[in-house]
C-alpha cells in the first residue's frame, strides 16, 4: 500500500492547493493554500488562490481579506482588485466594486499593451539584424 507523501515545503503545499483547485474541492485547497503561506507568508499568488477558493465556498469575508493582502504584497496584481471589485460589488459596495474592478481592468490593459509594442519592438529589431 502507498502511503501519502506530505508536503515539505512551500511549492508542495502550493502546487497541491491548486491541484485541489482545479478539482473543485476549495476546502481542501485553502487548507493547502494556508499551510504553504505559513511557509512563505509573503507570497501574493497563495494568497489570491486561497482568495478565489475562499470565494467558491462563500466565505467572502475571508475572500475580501485574501483579495486585499494580496493587492498589500503585489500591487500589480490585475486579478486581485478585478476579484475583490466584484466581490464587493455582489455584495452591495458598487461604488468601491466599480473602482477595483476598473482599476484591475487599467491594469491588465496596461499589461497587454505593454506586450504588444515589446512585441513590435522585438520584430522590428529582428528585421534590422537581417
Amino acid at each position: 500500500m502507498k502511503t501519502p507523501q506530505t508536503p515539505k515545503n512551500f511549492e508542495e503545499y502550493y502546487e497541491k492547493g491548486i491541484r485541489y483547485s482545479l478539482a473543485f474541492k476549495d476546502e481542501k485547497a485553502i487548507l493547502a493554500f494556508t499551510k504553504a503561506i505559513k511557509l512563505n507568508p509573503n507570497c501574493a499568488k497563495a494568497y489570491l488562490h486561497r482568495a478565489q477558493s475562499k470565494n467558491t465556498i462563500s466565505d467572502e469575508e475571508g475572500a475580501l481579506e485574501d483579495y486585499t493582502k494580496t493587492i498589500e504584497l503585489e500591487p500589480e496584481n490585475y486579478s486581485a482588485y478585478y476579484d475583490r471589485g466584484l466581490l464587493k460589488f455582489e455584495l452591495g459596495d458598487k461604488k468601491s466594486g466599480r473602482a477595483d474592478m476598473k482599476k484591475g481592468k487599467e491594469m491588465l490593459n496596461d499589461k497587454l499593451r505593454w506586450q504588444r509594442d515589446k512585441e513590435k519592438i522585438d520584430r522590428k529589431a529582428s528585421r534590422d539584424r537581417i
